[in-house]
């Protein structure tokens, strides 16, 4: 997860629909607000102390290798390895993480995840990463790799070497923010998280693409159809404090995270719909 602004938002929101989906989840949490093992997270919470000692004590042996070889590494670097190390061996399903500074020669780029997504390219860090929104853009978007499927809300100058980058490896891309096809819309904020409708618009080659809701689906009222339209336009919800899940599937492909799971009470939304069709 790259990108100038919004990097620790979204993999907060990411980690918590992919929990609600019921998938075990390891972040890289940055910066930490109290305590050096919130670097190393597993489902939202960081590790004990006993496991955090234990794997700054694995990577010390390297640490010291790359010190006598090259000079010694940067804090951030030796962290990275202490999570890496410690994430691969906590039986995760998922492993969501957030990029350093740049992309390119950020200490997270050995690893290739699948998934590259870029926020947004502004002005930051113009000392290591030029002055110019392209050369900004170049080194976030190093971040992709060939065989992934590349995500962006960036938009002017900076989204050029993205696109030449996605072109040049032929990576997938997908859009997102106003006026994209992939773009949320807010409909709750307060106390108890978020909730936004992650809106796409996809059909597939092979067939239609649908998201559905047995539980409701299976259950009509009053004789009437279920109010969830089984159309390329899937409205997915997700509450960003991981509470409250129900899964949902697709009958062609996996091709949007967010859009394979509903973090929002579909006892809810069957009491709603029943008392619109009582009234």
């Amino acid at each position: 997860m790259g990108g100038t602004n919004g990097k620790g938002s979204v993999v907060a929101m990411v980690r918590s629909v992919l929990q609600a989906a019921g998938q075990r989840v390891g972040t890289m949490p940055k910066p930490h607000l109290v305590s050096y093992r919130e670097r190393i997270a597993i489902d939202g919470e960081p590790i004990s102390r006993e496991r955090f000692a234990a794997a700054i004590s694995d990577v010390l042996p390297a640490i010291d290798g790359v010190t006598a070889s090259v000079g010694p590494p940067t804090e951030f670097e030796a962290l990275t390895a202490a999570a890496m190390l410690e994430l691969s061996r906590s039986s995760l399903d998922v492993a969501v993480v957030e990029v350093g500074m740049g992309g390119r020669l950020d200490a997270t780029n050995v690893l290739d995840l699948g998934v590259a997504a870029i926020t947004n390219v502004q002005h930051d860090h113009e000392r290591y990463l030029g002055r110019t929104l392209a050369l900004i853009g170049a080194e976030k978007a190093g971040i992709v790799k060939r065989g992934d499927l590349a995500v962006t809300g960036a938009s002017g100058r900076g989204l050029g070497p993205i696109l030449d980058r996605c072109t040049a490896l032929e990576v997938s891309l997908r859009r997102a923010g106003p006026h994209q096809a992939y773009r949320a819309v807010l409909c709750e904020s307060g106390w108890n998280g978020i909730v936004s409708w992650a809106v796409t618009r996809l059909a597939t080659r092979r067939s239609r693409w649908q998201c559905w809701m047995p539980s409701l689906r299976t259950e009509p009222v009053a004789g009437r159809p279920c109010p969830f339209p089984t159309t390329p336009c899937a409205r997915v919800s997700a509450r960003s404090n991981g509470q409250a899940a129900s899964s949902c599937s697709t009958e062609a492909s996996w091709d949007w995270v967010a859009c394979c799971s509903m973090a929002r009470t579909i006892r809810r939304e069957r009491q709603r719909w029943r008392e619109r069709c009582r009234s």
